[in-house]
């Protein structure tokens, strides 16, 4: 089994009650490598589930990672909830941005990724596994801890494209 435990953390860095016994549905099947996280057409916390998917190899431009943290945004909560307009099945998609290791590549990318701490932006990344175009993903330092790197791509995109793209700002401005 791949995932091995998913709580949810409290504020106080406390942690709640265990959201599923991680792995436990793979005993004995050879052909599940790993979980993504799906949500019931009623739109409930209470039919949220891990479903066993089978493995995928990376194409020629994409990479596998390892998915060690996902990011939960105010947008999934809202999907769960119903209160997000969605296009055809994007409603089982959540997690945006996730943290992990690399641990297959495709034939045009650099076998050095291999092994690597990367950031991923995408969808549907609440799951153990996750094989993306090799353009979603970035390295991070080591400095940086996994945790907090997997919450890093939304929020500075989104400074990103208010500063930039609807405050126009340029080299020199300065923002207060």
């Amino acid at each position: 089994p791949v995932i091995k435990q998913m709580s949810l953390i409290q504020p106080d860095r406390t942690r709640a009650t265990s959201l599923f016994p991680m792995g436990t549905p793979a005993k004995g099947r050879a052909d599940v490598q790993h979980y993504e996280m799906r949500i019931g057409k009623s739109r409930s916390f209470d039919h949220m589930r891990f479903d066993a998917v089978p493995e995928q190899a990376p194409g020629p431009d994409e990479v596998k990672v390892d998915i060690h943290f996902t990011a939960l945004n105010y947008r999934d909560i809202m999907k769960v909830m119903g209160e997000y307009p969605l296009d055809g099945g994007d409603y089982m998609d959540l997690g945006d941005e996730s943290s992990g290791v690399v641990i297959e590549v495709g034939s045009n990318v650099d076998q050095h990724l291999v092994g690597q701490r990367v950031l991923l932006v995408g969808n549907n990344l609440l799951t153990s596994q996750k094989t993306v175009h090799k353009d979603q993903i970035l390295l991070f330092p080591k400095s940086v801890r996994m945790n907090s790197a997997a919450t890093l791509p939304v929020a500075y995109l989104t400074a990103h494209y208010g500063l930039v793209n609807r405050g126009q700002i340029r080299k020199g401005d300065r923002v207060l």
